[in-house]
């Protein structure tokens, strides 16, 4: 019974995840995502984040997002992969 409870909880997170997907492609596929997409290349952020410390993107999205740490345009679809929202409303502790 355990085992078939947890095999139910993995089939409804892989649903969610799914479901959670699905929304952020179509979020951004409506707007025409593809089209503001520009990132740095990984050089850069090597740079940034080794000999500047960097440690968190202002303007990225789960689609680009090259460090862990990010803020995005559409908090409500891209805060499951990591978003921390949006930028204008970010209030960081610490940094500068």
């Amino acid at each position: 019974a355990r085992e078939a409870a947890v095999a139910e909880a993995d089939v409804d997170a892989r649903a969610e995840l799914h479901r959670q997907m699905f929304a952020l492609l179509l979020r951004y596929k409506s707007l025409c995502g593809h089209g503001f997409q520009a990132a740095l290349g990984p050089a850069v952020w090597d740079v940034l984040r080794k000999d500047l410390g960097v440690a968190f993107e202002c303007f990225a999205s789960p689609l680009n997002a090259y460090l862990p740490q990010f803020c995005s345009g559409f908090e409500d679809v891209d805060a499951p992969f990591g978003s921390r929202g949006s930028f204008f409303g970010f209030q960081p502790l610490t940094g500068s």
